[in-house]
């Protein structure tokens, strides 16, 4: 697997630009992904830059419903006519920072028939898959940082259930490895337990976050994780 990072908060290219917000490109030995959109075309004007040519995108994958990891979906859909779009179906919800900013997508594009709205869990194919673990039970309570939703006239706090995770399976001299992409800067609770459920089936787990940041761990004899 190769990952490139389009654009996210900072850039240590003179040449490449950056903002706030993320995009990954991803390439497996079956698929050509496109991992989130930034908040504007600057993941196309960084990808040229690259030498990537997003137009070959075979599916592409929005984290969730902000608009600096979804802001960039109509130049997506502009510039690649036919790779599908895993979004999960909260994704489109009315998302706040407070009660005055507006911080979700582009309601335009809700009905575009090349989106894939998906509920808890999908497989993909054989390599990838796409969790959320909304149905999960939660041993701690979720903090929503000033964030809410709207429904109709009242504001709730945010509840995250538009979030999704990418796993990346990969298979390498009979050993199993998996690939976790996920668009925050830290290791949430939800990510770590599904880590520890996965240690069940794979050898190695490696996490790639905001910004590149690369966590790995490896199982022990126990069926346990190392770090």
């Amino acid at each position: 697997m190769k990952l490139w990072t389009l654009v996210e908060n900072t850039s240590c290219n003179e040449n490449l630009k950056n903002e706030h917000g993320l995009s990954f490109y991803i390439e497996t030995q079956k698929h050509k992904i496109l991992f989130d959109f930034g908040q504007s075309d600057i993941f196309l004007e960084n990808a040229t830059k690259l030498g990537i040519d997003l137009s070959k995108v075979d599916i592409a994958i929005l984290s969730h419903g902000h608009y600096d990891h979804g802001g960039g979906l109509k130049k997506f859909l502009q510039i690649n006519s036919f790779a599908k779009i895993y979004i999960n179906k909260n994704a489109f919800n009315l998302h706040y920072n407070g009660t005055e900013k507006y911080i979700g997508l582009d309601l335009s594009l809700k009905d575009n028939e090349r989106f894939i709205f998906i509920d808890d869990e999908l497989i993909i194919d054989e390599e990838l898959s796409l969790y959320s673990c909304n149905n999960a039970q939660k041993t701690f309570p979720i903090n929503p940082y000033g964030l809410k939703v709207r429904e109709e006239n009242n504001f709730i706090d945010e509840d995250f259930i538009h979030e999704q995770y990418l796993l990346i399976e990969e298979n390498n001299s009979n050993k199993k490895r998996c690939n976790f992409i996920l668009q925050q800067n830290y290791i949430s609770l939800t990510l770590i337990y599904i880590i520890l459920y996965f240690f069940i089936v794979y050898d190695k787990i490696t996490v790639t976050s905001k910004g590149g940041a690369l966590y790995e761990w490896r199982s022990n004899t126990k069926g346990y994780g190392n770090c």
